[in-house]
């Protein structure tokens, strides 16, 4: 990895640290709400990381990273459920069943997420009893008691009485939640990971707590075993307790057996299932599947047998198939033949960096190693190298009146005609390889911010300003055109205009929100907007005004900004959600009113002035003011 690559994971890890501090900030009791603009939002999510799996009749139900997912296995059409819908999150890590017909239970980063059997969705959160609204595991006792782990304050049960919440007060080993198993016999065992070692990922110590209705009693684990975090964990018919996580453990109540894998078998076990024929079969990380009839292991799904190699949950289906998530897909396995159900909606990454609608109304997405996506409103197309982009990082991008696109990315800035790409690099001219923003002005040149200036491209010549030309700064974050021509760059340290000629800076003395300007826009009205760390500034050209959370801003760091034919201003917060601005009063829309996601870093507006949100969980269009936007499910058929 070169060293521009290096720093741009390090930039991009200290923001996803940021942000979620400023998250777990929020994690405050909430009231249950109902959505509110129901059928306003339209969301696309990818689908690359399924986490729980459950067989039902003829459905099939996933809980993904993108929603909730639901095929039908005589036809493999499927539908997906998401923000839009009622859930608090498109990330969910685990579901299970209910005892009543058709109800299911999922956890979230937002709570627990019950799907009752009339289709009825209803969200728990702190505010319901629940010491805590990110739930990373769930099981369903024999008495229909749903328990929910949390990732550092216990586990939570549910009964008739509503939620109590167990700890290490009450006995527990540890209050971090690897895994949950119900015991149809009654017991519910829990596997824990020692808060002491969290911090050190996946050498860690892991416990094991068994609840008989009563009290806690904690078993040690085989050392062979306890330094790893548990991934999975089941019961057999005898109430033996199985685990997976650095190898296999048995525990029959005293004494723990190490299964040895078969050779050249991967080192973490991701997750487990135990059939009718109380085979035990193992899902691996980067290795397919296996099975363990007892005694003898045999590998019963290579990679090239799934979706990828990754296996993330396992299911056994009344019939005795076996069901496995790997990516974006579930395979099933009847004992000789696959059969995979995937989704096509054609997102190649959850995580959208730029957003750009072209004159049809057509978005273009700058996608986290994915390339660019485009979306017809029927179906994805995506870019990548093979077609002429020269890395996967694609981190901005622009459309113009003649139909072409422009993408920026970490090796240079790329021109699509509509047939190829084109790619520019300091060899041409570039200020420098990586190109944060780019902005086309009425004359038709094209500007493009880069970390070490701005450059200018008419078509035929390039022109590259720098500090030495009066900029303050040479990291340009964001650019926009006013309507008397003016460029105006947020820098790292303020902003600058340029009338053509001569650059004037602005910093936070002259009234700017913030140091750093990490968003540009430009009303009817000509007043130009910045977005920084600490909120919004309006400038008139005269005098400045800022707002922050105080006046209703939905949260500090602001990534775009965006404003709609009726001069609403639309602002994007980086784990906040996004806010709308009408001139008096400020309104915010997150993942309970069906966006996909709080964290948005872009937002595009298309010929009808409906804005699009590009988040790091995929991507949404609201139609503005509550008029429908069209189902925000989408079923499709695969041939």
């Amino acid at each position: 990895m070169n060293h521009r690559r290096l720093i741009l994971f390090l930039l991009i890890g200290l923001l996803l640290t940021a942000c979620a501090g400023s998250i777990d900030e929020q994690k405050q009791p909430t009231k249950k709400q109902p959505i509110r603009n129901p059928g306003a939002w339209r969301t696309y999510t990818k689908v690359d990381e399924i986490y729980g799996l459950s067989i039902e009749d003829d459905s099939v139900w996933a809980a993904t990273t993108g929603g909730v997912v639901r095929w039908n296995r005589k036809d493999g059409s499927y539908v997906k459920y998401t923000t839009a819908d009622g859930l608090p999150s498109n990330h969910l890590y685990s579901l299970a069943r209910g005892t009543a017909p058709g109800s299911k239970w999922f956890s979230a980063y937002g709570g627990v997420v019950e799907l009752d059997g009339r289709g009825t969705w209803r969200t728990y959160t702190a505010a319901d009893g629940l010491p805590d609204n990110d739930i990373r595991n769930l099981a369903v006792d024999a008495a229909g008691h749903v328990w929910a782990g949390t990732y550092h304050h216990g586990v939570s049960q549910l009964d008739e009485r509503g939620w109590h919440t167990y700890t290490t007060a009450d006995g527990l080993a540890d209050n971090t939640i690897t895994a949950i198993a119900a015991d149809p016999a009654g017991p519910v065992w829990v596997a824990t990971v020692h808060p002491q070692r969290e911090e050190y990922g996946h050498d860690s110590n892991g416990s094991l707590s068994k609840f008989d209705g009563r009290r806690w009693t904690t078993y040690p684990i085989v050392e062979e075993l306890a330094n790893h975090w548990i991934f999975g964990l089941a019961i057999d018919a005898a109430g033996h307790v199985w685990i997976s996580g650095k190898g296999v453990g048995e525990f029959d109540g005293r004494n723990w057996t190490v299964h040895k894998k078969v050779a050249n078998d991967p080192t973490d076990i991701t997750t487990l299932a135990i059939d009718q024929a109380g085979h035990k079969w193992f899902g691996t990380y980067g290795s397919g599947a296996r099975e363990l009839d007892g005694t003898t292991w045999t590998v019963q799904a290579l990679p090239e047998d799934l979706p990828t190699g990754n296996v993330t949950a396992i299911a056994v289906d009344q019939a005795g198939h076996k069901w496995f998530a790997a990516g974006g897909g579930v395979s099933e396995f009847d004992g000789q033949t696959w059969r995979t159900y995937t989704t096509d909606d054609g997102l190649a990454s959850s995580i959208i960096y730029g957003l750009a609608i072209d004159g049809e109304g057509h978005p273009w997405l700058a996608l986290s190693e994915g390339g660019v996506g485009r979306f017809d409103g029927k179906a994805w197309r995506t870019y990548t190298a093979a077609d002429g982009l020269p890395d996967a990082w694609v981190f901005s991008v622009a459309t113009e009146a003649n139909g072409h696109v422009w993408a920026g990315s970490l090796d240079g800035v790329s021109e699509f005609d509509g047939k190829t790409w084109r790619t520019y690099t300091t060899d041409d001219g570039l200020a420098y390889d990586q190109v944060n923003a780019i902005v086309i002005d009425r004359m038709g040149q094209k500007w493009f911010g880069t970390s070490e200036g701005l450059s200018r491209f008419d078509g035929r010549t390039w022109r590259t300003y720098t500090q030495a030309d009066g900029l303050a700064d040479d990291y340009i974050e964001s650019l926009a055109v006013d309507g008397n021509g003016h460029l105006w760059a947020g820098l790292l340290v303020g902003a600058a205009e340029f009338d053509g000629k001569t650059w004037r800076n602005y910093s936070e003395e002259d009234g700017l929100p913030g140091r750093r300007i990490t968003a540009i826009a430009v009303d009817k009205a000509g007043h130009t907007w910045f977005g920084a760390s600490s909120g919004v500034g309006e400038f008139d050209g005269r005098t400045w005004r800022t707002y922050s959370e105080r006046d209703g801003l939905a949260g500090r760091i602001v990534t775009s900004i965006a404003v709609d034919p009726a001069g609403h201003v639309w602002v994007a917060t980086d784990g906040w959600g996004v806010s709308e601005f009408d001139g008096r009063t400020w309104r915010t829309y997150t993942e309970r009113d069906g966006l996909a996601a709080n964290a948005v870093l872009g937002i595009a507006l298309d010929p009808a002035g409906h804005p699009w949100f590009g988040t790091r969980g995929g991507l949404s269009e609201f139609a503005a003011h509550g008029s429908p936007a069209g189902p925000s499910v989408v079923d499709v058929t695969h041939r």
